[in-house]
């Protein structure tokens, strides 16, 4: 009967060593689509605020006195804009998923690590309980007392 628990414990063993070795490929990919996306963000952003600025700039109308004071977005510009944003929120959410994904696949390989030291230390023989043994102690003085007599201490 322990063999066929040892047996079972070593295939599920071998089997999280297995996905363990997956999920370690797989992270090292996650980890580059993080990369990847971190730079399709920055050039979105980038983008963005240059369309952005050169817009707002544009719109200004007026002298020193009303600087405040903007002229009304046309149609096209405006399409131009929500194009250029949605890229770039569009980039900031595949950003977004990347780093999510990577942090699942770390707590999955960290769950997984933990399973094969519970695995490792499952498939341990069991420690064989030591006997308490008392070492003999030798009476080194003895106390007398006037009125109980003689004590070992």
């Amino acid at each position: 009967m322990s063999e066929d628990i040892d047996t079972l414990l070593r295939q599920w063993r071998t089997d999280c060593a297995t996905k363990l070795e997956t999920g370690e490929r797989e992270l090292a990919a996650a980890q580059t689509a993080v990369a990847d996306a971190r730079a399709a963000d920055a050039i979105a952003g980038e983008r963005w605020r240059e369309v952005n600025s050169r817009v707002t700039g544009a719109l200004r109308i007026g002298n020193f006195i009303n600087q405040g004071a903007t002229a009304p977005i046309a149609g096209p510009v405006a399409g131009v804009l929500a194009v250029e944003k949605r890229a770039r929120d569009t980039a900031a959410g595949a950003l977004t998923r990347a780093k999510r994904e990577v942090e699942s696949r770390q707590f999955r390989l960290a769950d997984l690590r933990d399973a094969l030291a519970q695995l490792d230390r499952a498939l341990m023989p069991p420690a064989v309980p030591a006997t308490a043994v008392v070492a003999p102690f030798e009476v080194d003085h003895i106390i007398e007392f006037p009125s109980r007599g003689a004590v070992v201490a």
